[in-house]
């Protein structure tokens, strides 16, 4: 019965050391995924901010590429002419209106009109 007992108290005291192991694994296995998905959430902060910076320089370069074809245009139809009309485009002057007014009604307009 005593060696029993002992049996029994040696193997509860290893249980004991297992499940003591087992908890330290598990708080550093918890630690360890919450440093993880704090390093992903940074991951994908910095993926969104390079994602719109290539955005924004990919619209900047578009519009650059289309003001380059329009001046590559403009020069070729200007060579194309004749001397009397490039002559007329280096003199020329260009003149901006004023904007006419807006093609929508306000919303008093419109309820005069409705009556």
């Amino acid at each position: 019965m005593r060696r029993k007992s002992e049996q029994l108290s040696q193997q509860l005291t290893k249980t004991k050391a297992e499940l003591q192991e087992e908890k330290e694994i598990n708080k550093c296995l918890r630690e360890n995924q919450v440093a993880w998905q704090s390093k992903l959430k940074d991951v994908e902060t910095r993926l969104l901010e390079l994602q719109e910076t290539k955005d924004k320089e990919i619209k900047d370069l578009q519009e650059q590429i289309r003001d380059l074809m329009f001046y590559l245009d403009a020069k070729e139809k200007i060579g194309s002419s004749s001397a009397e009309m490039q002559l007329q485009l280096q003199e020329g002057t260009i003149v901006v209106g004023n904007p006419g007014p807006s093609g929508t009604p306000t919303q008093k307009q419109r309820r005069r009109k409705n009556r």
